[in-house]
C-alpha cells in the first residue's frame, strides 16, 4: 500500500497516539500533581459529553465535540504518566546515600541479567535493619551483585523472580548527568520503575532465604528462559552463546566489551536488540507448518508462539509493537476486515504507552516506531529512485533487485531515526551500510536456526545440533566481518551534542522530501544544504574559543580522568578512570564527553599508573578512537590486566614514552610539561609513588597533575623543586586521601584550586577531613567530582577562571 503524509495524518490511531505522546511528554517535562489533573480531565471529559449529546440534536455542536477529544487525549496522557510517577512509594528514600552498609530484606522482582561474574535485578525491599533498629519499608531498587574482586572462590547462585533475600549494601540515589555527554542515570531508573541503586560486592553479601511464587505465569517464562539458556550453553561456543543470550533473550549482559565496540563501530549493534525480525521469524516458524489446518487456528497458534516469545523477552517495546501489529493483521484477516500497517503501528503504540506512558522516553521505543515508520514510508520510494539511477540491465537482475531492496531497507530505518541515534549516542557508523547488507541476511539465518535449534534441544540432539552449526557459522561471520569493519580507520565517527530543535530539522526535511512526487531535484538540494548547515552547526557549537586552554576533570567515579584542549585544538587525556567490577569509564563516561565535545581522536593518552582506578577505561579509549602517543612512566607490571593493556598500546598507539624527571615536551605553542616524577633509572616500578607527576605551563598559569603520588614521591618533589612546585590548579593526590597531600608539599604547592576526583559515597571515605583542612588552609578553592560532577576551568594564559562543565 503506497502511503502518504496526508493520509497517515487523518487516520485515527495516529491522531490519538500523536495526542496522547504530546500529553506524557508535556507531563515529562513539566509535572503538575496528579490531583489536579484528574480534576481537569474531570471537567473536560463532561464538557465534551454535553458536545456529544448536542451534537445528536443540532449538528453544528459536531465539531465543538470532535474538538474537545484533543485537549482531553492531551490530558488523558499527562494524568496516566503523573500516576505512573507518583504511585511508587517513597519510605525507601529516607535511607539513601549513607555512608554505613543496611540490610536489605525482599525478594526478586523480575528476570536477572546474568553474566560470568555478576547479576543485575530488580529488587522489592520491604525492610531496611540499621545498626540501632528495623524499619517496614516498600520500594523498588535495581541491584547489580557481582563477585568479589579479591576472591577468587566467591561465587554467585542464579537468582529466579521471586526469591527471598537478605542483601547486604549501600542505597544510592541516580543522578542527572553531570557533564556533557553523561549518561543520565535518573532517567533510566525513572523507566525502570525504580527507585534507588544499591551494589553488592561480594556473592556471600546476598544470601537466598526462601521463595515467593510471583504468579504461575512468571514461572513459567523463567522455566522457558532457563531452558533456553542451557539448550543455548550446549550447542554453541562461549562467545556465541553470549550473542545468541541477546538474540533470543534480550540479554546482552555476557558479551564482551570489545565485542560491544566492534558492533556499534560497525553499525550493526541493533542487530543485538530483540526486535520485530524475531517476532516475524516465530510467525513464520508457526504459520508455515500449520499450512494443513484452517486458517483461523492457523493465527490463533502463530498468535500465541509470538506473545510467549515477547513475554520471555522480557515484553521489550520492539517484540511488543511487532506482536500487537501482527495480532491486528491477523485479526483483521480473520474477520475479513482490511488493516493499515501505519495505524497498525500507531495503535501498538499506544497500547504500550496506555500500559506504560514512561516506555515513550525509552531510545529503545523510539527507535523501533520511528525505523518502522521510516520503512513503511519510505522503502518503496527509495528502491525506485536508486533502481532509476542504475542502468536498466543492471536493476532487473534478480541480485541487484535483492541488494537494492536491503540497501532501502537500512537507509529507510534510519532516515526518520538518525537524529535519536546522535542524540543518544553521540556517534555515527559510516560503514553501516555495507556492514548491513552483510549482516543483515546473516541474521535471519542466524534467528532462524537459533529458535530451531533450541526447540529441536529436547527432541534430537543431532538435529539441534545441524541448527546450531549453521547459525554458529553465520554468526562467526559476522563477527568476522564486524571485526574486520569495525578496524577501519573512520569506521565510525563522533558528533558533538547538539540543541534537540536542530536535530529536528533532518526529519522534518525527509517528511518535506517526501510529501509529494515532484519536484524531487528541488527538495534533494534542499535535503543537502540543510544537512549541510546541521554539519556546519554541528563545528560551530562545538568549537573552542581561540587561544584558551579547556581543563576538564570528569566524574568517573572513584577514579581519575581529565580532558586537556590545548589552544591549538590538540586533545590530550590524562587517566582514564576505572574499569573492571567497577564499570568502564572508557565507554560510559569519557567517550560520550569527547563525542560530545566534537573530538575525533587523541594526540596524547598520559597514564599515571597502572592502578585499575586510573587505567581502567584506556582499552576502550584506544578501540574507539585514534592516540597518537601513550604516556607512561615507570616499568609496568609483566602479567595481568596492565601488561595485557601495554600490550594492546604498543599495537593500537603510534608511540609509547616512558617519561622521567627532568623530561620536558611542548604539547602546544603556548602550552609546555614538566615531568617531576618518577625518577630516572630502569628499576623504578611502576605505582603510587612513582605516579607521573607533571606541571602544564600556559602563559603565566599552571596546572599540577598528581595521580596517586604518595608521601614519599611529595618529600622528594619538594626537595627537588621547592618553590617551583606553585600551581594555580592542583590534582590534589590520590583521591584526597591521607597518603597524600602532606603539608610540606600543600605549603609549596600553594593553588588558587584544588580538585578532588573522588566516587560519591566511595567506601575509602576519600577525601579525609585533614586533606580539606590542610587545603582550607592556604587558601585553595576546593571543587569536588564526587559533589559537583565534572569540574572545568578555562585559562588564556594570564587568568584562569572555573566554568559550568556543560558549557
Amino acid at each position: 500500500m503506497q502511503h502518504s503524509w496526508r493520509r497517515i495524518a487523518g487516520l485515527p490511531a495516529v491522531r490519538m497516539l500523536a495526542l496522547y505522546s504530546a500529553g506524557v511528554l508535556l507531563q515529562w517535562y513539566q509535572p503538575q500533581h496528579a490531583f489536579l489533573l484528574l480534576t481537569v480531565t474531570g471537567a473536560v471529559s463532561l464538557l465534551a459529553a454535553g458536545c456529544a449529546v448536542a451534537a445528536l440534536r443540532w449538528r453544528s455542536c459536531a465539531a465543538l465535540r470532535d474538538g474537545m477529544l484533543l485537549p482531553l487525549l492531551l490530558l488523558c496522557g499527562m494524568l496516566r504518566t503523573a500516576t505512573v510517577l507518583e504511585s511508587e512509594p517513597t519510605s525507601l528514600l529516607h535511607f539513601a546515600d549513607r555512608k554505613e552498609k543496611l540490610m536489605l530484606s525482599g525478594y526478586v522482582d523480575g528476570e536477572a541479567r546474568v553474566s560470568d561474574d555478576r547479576q543485575r535485578f530488580t529488587f522489592r525491599c520491604r525492610r531496611v535493619e540499621t545498626e540501632d533498629s528495623a524499619y517496614v519499608v516498600d520500594g523498588r531498587v535495581m541491584v547489580s551483585w557481582r563477585r568479589s574482586r579479591y576472591d577468587a572462590q566467591d561465587t554467585l547462585q542464579t537468582l529466579r523472580p521471586g526469591d527471598l533475600l537478605h542483601l547486604r549494601c549501600r542505597l544510592r540515589t541516580p543522578l542527572a548527568p553531570r557533564q556533557s555527554g553523561g549518561f543520565d542515570a535518573r532517567s533510566w531508573l525513572i523507566t525502570e520503575h525504580c527507585q534507588l541503586l544499591c551494589s553488592v560486592s561480594k556473592g556471600r553479601d546476598l544470601q537466598i532465604t526462601g521463595y515467593r511464587s510471583p504468579g504461575y505465569h512468571m514461572e513459567i517464562v523463567h522455566d522457558l528462559r532457563r531452558g533456553m539458556r542451557e539448550a543455548l550453553a550446549s550447542l554453541y561456543g562461549q562467545e556465541q552463546y553470549a550473542i545468541m543470550c541477546g538474540l533470543l533473550l534480550g540479554d546482552r549482559s555476557s558479551i564482551g566489551r570489545e565485542r560491544m565496540s566492534d558492533f556499534r563501530r560497525s553499525g550493526i549493534m541493533h542487530i543485538l536488540a530483540v526486535s520485530g525480525l524475531h517476532a516475524g521469524i516465530v510467525l513464520m516458524l508457526f504459520f508455515i507448518p500449520t499450512e494443513r489446518l484452517p486458517y483461523t487456528w492457523r493465527a490463533l497458534l502463530a498468535m500465541g508462539g509470538m506473545w510467549t516469545f515477547a513475554a520471555v523477552t522480557g515484553f521489550a517495546p520492539p517484540v511488543t509493537r511487532a506482536s500487537v501489529m501482527g495480532t491486528l493483521a491477523l485479526s483483521a484477516a480473520m474477520l475479513q476486515r482490511r488493516s493499515d500497517t501505519v495505524n497498525a503501528l500507531a495503535a501498538a503504540g499506544l497500547l504500550i504507552l496506555l500500559f506504560d506512558p514512561l516506555q515513550l522516553t525509552g531510545v529503545s521505543f523510539q527507535l523501533s516506531f520511528t525505523a518502522v515508520l521510516g520503512i513503511l514510508m519510505l522503502h518503496g520510494r527509495i528502491t525506485r529512485t536508486i533502481t532509476g539511477w542504475l542502468p536498466r540491465r543492471i536493476a532487473r537482475t534478480p541480485l541487484a533487485g535483492k541488494i537494492l531492496a536491503l540497501l532501502a531497507l537500512t537507509l529507510s530505518a534510519q532516515a526518520l531515526s538518525l537524529p535519536i541515534l546522535l542524540h543518544a549516542f553521540g556517534e555515527m557508523s559510516t560503514a553501516g551500510l555495507i556492514t548491513n547488507l552483510i549482516a543483515v541476511p546473516l541474521v535471519f539465518i542466524v534467528v532462524s536456526c537459533g529458535l530451531l535449534s533450541v526447540l529441536a534441544f529436547p527432541l534430537s540432539g543431532w538435529l539441534a545440533g545441524s541448527f546450531a552449526a549453521t547459525a554458529a557459522f553465520c554468526l562467526d561471520t559476522i563477527m568476522w566481518v564486524s571485526s574486520a569493519i569495525a578496524d577501519i580507520p573512520f569506521a565510525s565517527v563522533g558528533f558533538p551534542s547538539l540543541p534537540v530543535s536542530l536535530l529536528l530539522a533532518w526529519p522534518l526535511m525527509i517528511i518535506y522530501l517526501s510529501f509529494s512526487q515532484g519536484r524531487l531535484r528541488q527538495k534533494v538540494v534542499l535535503l543537502l544544504l540543510v544537512s549541510g548547515a546541521i554539519w556546519i552547526a554541528a563545528g560551530v557549537h562545538s568549537d573552542k574559543q581561540e587561544g584558551t586552554l579547556r581543563l576538564t576533570f570528569l566524574d568517573v567515579g572513584q577514579g581519575d580522568a581529565a580532558v586537556l584542549e590545548l589552544p591549538s585544538g590538540r586533545v590530550i587525556l590524562v587517566d582514564t578512570g576505572p574499569g573492571g567490577d567497577g564499570g568502564d569509564a572508557g565507554s560510559y563516561s569519557i567517550l560520550p564527553f569527547l563525542r560530545s565535545r566534537g573530538i575525533a581522536e587523541l594526540d596524547a593518552m598520559i597514564i599515571t599508573h597502572p592502578d585499575d582506578d586510573h587505567r581502567g577505561g584506556a582499552g576502550s579509549i584506544l578501540r574507539g578512537l585514534p592516540v597518537e602517543r601513550v604516556i607512561i612512566g615507570g616499568a609496568w607490571p609483566d602479567e595481568g590486566e596492565a601488561a595485557e593493556l601495554l600490550a594492546l598500546i604498543k599495537r593500537t598507539s603510534d608511540t609509547l614514552c616512558d617519561l622521567r624527571r627532568g623530561d620536558s615536551i611542548a604539547l602546544d605553542p603556548s602550552v609546555r610539561m614538566y615531568v617531576l616524577s618518577p625518577p630516572p633509572g630502569a628499576h623504578v616500578a611502576a605505582g603510587n609513588d612513582n605516579s607521573v607527576v607533571f606541571m602544564l605551563q600556559h602563559g603565566e598559569k599552571r596546572f599540577l597533575f598528581t595521580g596517586d603520588a604518595e608521601a614519599g614521591a611529595e618529600r622528594q618533589m619538594v626537595m627537588h623543586f621547592d618553590t617551583l612546585l606553585q600551581a594555580d590548579v592542583l590534582k590534589v593526590g590520590h583521591h584526597g586521601s591521607m597518603t597524600s597531600s602532606i603539608p610540606a608539599f600543600i605549603h609549596a604547592v600553594r593553588p588558587r584550586h584544588a580538585v578532588i576526583s573522588a566516587g560519591r559515597n566511595n567506601r575509602f571515605n576519600h577525601p579525609r577531613m585533614e586533606i580539606l583542612t590542610r587545603l582550607r588552609t592556604v587558601g585553595a578553592r576546593i571543587s569536588r567530582t564526587d559533589v559537583e560532577g565534572a569540574v572545568c576551568f578555562i585559562s588564556d594564559g594570564k587568568t584562569v577562571r572555573k566554568i559550568s562543565a556543560t558549557e
